[in-house]
Order: structure tokens, then C-alpha cells, then sequence
């Protein structure tokens, strides 16, 4: 009996220990979120103008002549750059972005990994991958992504590949979260723009092919770097629901084992109870 109660101890000791971990390490992931959602507001103006500056600006048929704004038809695979995580403990974040690359890559396309996890995965899975970017699932350095913006721009200029995706998880709420993909290159298309004939746009100077080749770099690489953002956003949220549910685990884990060692300890004392009655030779 005594064995039980120090067994039943010793578990109840290792679940509050757990509980420690988990609650540490949700608080952590909620400074984080924080810390990233104020980024990803300090660059969505940013991020709009650009992509209004491509869409509303750069359109017409002499802009979309450029090869920057049409398929590499001759191509017969894509790249998919694809943003894991760094670290585990994140709930469904990682699996989920694996169901999506293996809902929409092909055999033929190929893989640009970004996060430990992701390439120690695919990896395992022999998957095709060109390129690992494991720093950039846990730290924004602008350098490595303009050498991953440049990498990108260089295959698709060179026609290796028809199209070029990016896969990351798009934040919605605290709660939820989802793969998405979007495009990198070609660069985006508004065909309703340029339809009034009478409407004069920018003048642009030397020339809108100079413009668009000087332009698509920042783009590129600021798009890369705002998936980036939400991505970290999505992890940090599914990390601290994922240690918060752990915590609550642990407390209704701690509560059973509380009960199962108070009824083995009042068998215990009930047992002594009637030893003791029995050795005295009381009837």
C-alpha cells in the first residue's frame, strides 16, 4: 500500500512539474503573438502600397508585356517555397502544411523549404527540395530573404519554372488558423485597369519594363516577408492554444490522481486501523 501511495505521489509531483513547462512556455508563445501582430501592422501599409503600386499602376499591354507578368509556358514544373516551423509543440501547424503540398505539388514541381521541421520532414519523405532556409522559420533577416527573393526571380527569369508559390499559414483568430498559397511570380494582373482608353496613367521614366525589373525585388521580397510574419503569428497562436490546453490537461490529470491517492490513503489508514484492533485481542 505504501508503494502505491509513493508511486501515486511521484505522478501527481511529475504532472505539476509538466504543468510548469506548459504554462511557462504559453505565456512565452503570448508575448510573441504579440510581438509579432505588432510587426505585421507595422508593415501591411507597406505591403498594400506596393501591391496597389503592381496592380493599379503597372497595367496595360505594354507592362504586361514584360516576362515578369507572364507564365513561363515552356516550363513544365513549379517551386512551392514552403514555411514550416522551427520548433514543435504547435498543435497541427506543421501537419497541416504538409496536407496542403501534397493536396497541390506534383511530382514534377519543386520544393523550397523554409523551417527545420519542413526540410528534417521532407527530408524523410525524399521529397525534392532546391534550397533550405531553416533561420528564417524563427528569425527575419532581410539579407536571407533577399538572397531567397533573388533566388527565386533568377529560376523564374531563367524559365525554369512556369509559376512560383509561396505556401504559408494564413492567421484568422486566436483559435484558427489555415494553409494558404500565393502566388510570387508572375507578378499579379489587374486586366480592369487599363479598359477606360480615355484614362491617362503615371508617366514613368527611363521607361515601365526599367520600372517593373527595378520594382519586382521589393515586392518579392516583401511578400515573402509578410507570409513570413502571419506565419509566425499562426505558429505562436497554435503554440499557446496547444500549452494552454496541455495546462488545463494537467490540472484535471492532477485532480484524478489527487483523488485516486486520498482513497489510497484512507484504505491505508483503515487497514492500520484493523491491524492494530487486531493485535490487541479486542472483541
Amino acid at each position: 500500500m505504501a508503494l502505491g501511495l509513493q508511486k501515486t505521489k511521484r505522478r501527481i509531483a511529475s504532472v505539476q512539474t509538466t504543468k510548469k513547462i506548459t504554462k511557462a512556455m504559453e505565456m512565452i508563445a503570448t508575448t510573441k503573438l504579440r510581438t509579432w501582430r505588432e510587426k505585421m501592422l507595422e508593415t501591411r501599409a507597406y505591403t498594400d502600397a506596393l501591391v496597389e503600386i503592381i496592380q493599379d499602376h503597372l497595367s496595360g499591354e505594354e507592362a504586361f508585356s514584360h516576362p515578369l507578368f507572364n507564365e513561363n509556358v515552356e516550363a513544365k514544373s513549379d517551386l512551392y517555397v514552403v514555411i514550416t516551423s522551427h520548433l514543435g509543440l504547435c498543435g497541427s501547424y506543421n501537419h497541416n502544411i504538409y496536407q496542403k503540398v501534397a493536396e497541390i505539388v506534383r511530382k514534377e514541381d519543386d520544393l523550397v523549404v523554409i523551417g527545420s521541421k519542413g526540410a528534417r520532414h521532407y527530408q524523410n519523405e525524399g521529397e525534392k527540395t532546391i534550397d533550405r532556409y531553416a533561420e528564417l522559420a524563427y528569425k527575419l533577416d532581410y539579407p536571407l530573404i533577399s538572397r531567397l527573393g533573388g533566388f527565386l526571380l533568377s529560376k523564374f527569369k531563367d524559365g525554369k519554372y512556369r509559376r512560383i508559390h509561396i505556401i504559408f499559414t494564413h492567421y484568422v483568430n486566436s483559435m484558427l488558423s489555415e494553409p494558404q498559397v500565393a502566388t510570387l511570380l508572375p507578378l499579379p494582373k489587374n486586366e480592369t485597369v487599363h479598359t477606360n482608353k480615355n484614362a491617362f496613367g503615371p508617366i514613368i521614366e527611363p521607361n515601365i519594363h526599367q520600372l517593373i525589373s527595378d520594382l519586382s525585388p521589393f515586392y518579392v521580397n516583401n511578400l515573402i516577408y509578410s507570409k513570413l510574419i502571419e506565419s509566425q503569428i499562426s505558429e505562436q497562436s497554435l503554440r499557446r492554444f496547444a500549452m494552454e490546453q496541455a495546462s488545463d490537461n494537467a490540472d484535471e490529470l492532477t485532480d484524478q490522481l489527487l483523488l485516486e491517492y486520498n482513497k489510497e490513503r484512507q484504505a491505508a489508514i483503515t487497514q492500520e486501523i484493523a491491524e492494530i484492533v487486531g493485535s490487541s485481542g479486542v472483541k
